[in-house]
């Protein structure tokens, strides 16, 4: 699927998880990890800071999962 600008949803899908294992990486003792992808919103080519974190844990089955939410949502 393409998004506005050439971008693509594989591609903006590919950023975030690569940033979010960097910062994970950097936070090895918390469940919860902040972090923050550059994203071109409006196809326009001007980057805008979109603030994330993500929950790492076990799920209703106790599998492990990594939920990413916007800064402020919870």
């Amino acid at each position: 699927m393409k998004l506005s600008g050439g971008q693509s949803v594989t591609g903006r899908l590919w950023d975030l998880l690569f940033l979010l294992s960097v910062a994970s990486r950097a936070q090895p003792d918390s469940d919860r990890v902040h972090f923050q992808v550059s994203v071109d919103t409006k196809g326009d080519g001007n980057l805008s800071l979109v603030r994330l974190w993500a929950l790492i844990g076990p799920g209703d089955t106790l599998a492990p999962v990594i939920t990413v939410m916007l800064e402020g949502e919870d």
